[in-house]
């Protein structure tokens, strides 16, 4: 195994962790909503820090391969993926640290009724469903298109 195929496997591990990272922040969100849990709002905000530093190291560890090893082909698009996922990925944590930072600082829960009308959590299942479907696939990025599209849909 060459420098470059080691470097390519490790960024995979690790657009693959930043990626679970979010899905489980998007289900911290949504459990939040569900029974207004300030601790649980606690440990979302925290773990966008996570995928800040996340969202850094890969997005330097591509500039690097791209610096270092010239890839060609398939490499260069797989490294160019990732540095749209990683970005994507983070916006996606900073969504859901938006609506659980606004949760924070109330004093009560939002009503069920307004839940329900605006259909939040569903969008949250959805989401959090699209995400671990191409998260699971054995080609990732090829599943990400469609699965980024459909929850940028959902967050306008």
């Amino acid at each position: 195994m060459t420098h470059l195929e080691t470097e390519l496997k490790q960024l995979k591990a690790d657009i693959a962790e930043m990626w679970t990272l979010v899905i489980n922040q998007l289900s911290k969100s949504k459990e939040t909503l569900e029974h207004f849990d300030k601790e649980l709002a606690c440990e979302v905000l925290a773990g966008e820090k996570q995928v800040d530093a996340f969202e850094l190291k890969i997005n330097m560890d591509c500039e690097n391969i791209l610096a270092l090893f010239y890839p060609l082909a398939n490499d260069l698009r797989f490294v160019l993926a990732v540095m749209r996922i990683d970005y994507d990925l983070e916006r996606i944590g900073d969504y859901a640290r938006s609506i659980i930072k606004s949760l924070v600082h109330s004093e009560k829960p939002i009503e069920e009724e307004i839940l329900h009308k605006s259909q939040v959590l569903e969008m949250f299942n959805v989401a959090i469903e699209m995400l671990t479907i191409a998260l699971s696939k054995k080609k990732i990025i090829k599943t990400y298109g469609m699965c980024l599209k459909t929850i940028l849909f959902w967050t306008r």
